[in-house]
């Protein structure tokens, strides 16, 4: 696994190169180099350290505390323990100011093991169990993290029921009004129409009444003058 890794971080190097990318080559090297600490090669960790050295000549470079890291790790790598110990007290003080916890447990690790070569067991045991007690920190927020995650789960799928059901009774309410304003809109045609057929049915039977009574009366009339006709004639 760590044989790929390096053969990824150098292809993608003479990539780059040979696409003339004006790209700091710092970070790149630096990982080389503390890949091949990592596997006792110090001959060519020594070669990429040099390299990512002659990139990095200000602090102001992006990665300078990596290069700082390796800088140490090489030195304790190279037998320089006491060089290697001056620059890891540095990172740690650098890392506890910011403070990164990460940063710090490096620096940390890298102090147990420069004490350990050393043979100062008891400081070598201090930074030791310090890292250890950061890790197992983060372990546990983590894991706590993860526990509130699943406890939220339930809540989230409860305000997300609630939130559904109550946009259906929302879409349901609206249904509801949209019907009986239909339902309202009706009754009122329905009444407009049953009121313009009373009326013209009213109308037409009211002109039909003053018909036959304008009529009867003319028969009536008739009728009587007929009757004083007859009289009068019996008369004479």
């Amino acid at each position: 696994m760590q044989l790929k890794v390096s053969d990824s971080i150098i292809k993608t190097t003479k990539l780059q190169k040979e696409n003339n990318e004006t790209k700091d080559f710092s970070f790149i090297y630096c990982e080389l180099a503390e890949y091949y600490l990592n596997s006792n090669q110090i001959n060519k960790a020594k070669a990429y350290y040099k390299l990512a050295t002659k990139l990095i000549k200000t602090e102001d470079n992006d990665t300078y505390h990596y290069y700082k890291k390796l800088k140490s790790y090489y030195l304790y790598k190279d037998n320089k323990p006491k060089q290697a110990l001056a620059i890891a007290k540095q990172i740690l003080d650098d890392a506890e100011k910011q403070p990164h916890t990460q940063n710090v447990i490096d620096a940390q690790k890298l102090l147990y093991q420069i004490f350990k070569v050393q043979k100062n067991f008891v400081k070598a045991l201090e930074y030791y169990n310090s890292y250890n007690n950061l890790e197992d920190s983060i372990v546990n927020i983590e894991r706590l993290n993860l526990q509130n995650y699943h406890h939220t789960l339930p809540v989230k799928k409860i305000n997300s029921q609630t939130r559904k059901k109550q946009t259906d009774i929302v879409t349901i309410s609206k249904g509801n009004n949209n019907k009986l304003l239909l339902f309202i809109i009706l009754i009122f045609i329905s009444f407009s129409i049953f009121t313009i057929v009373y009326i013209l049915l009213s109308n037409k039977y009211s002109k039909r009444k003053e018909k036959l009574q304008k009529l009867y009366s003319q028969n009536l009339l008739s009728y009587i003058d007929n009757e004083r006709k007859r009289i009068s004639k019996g008369s004479s």
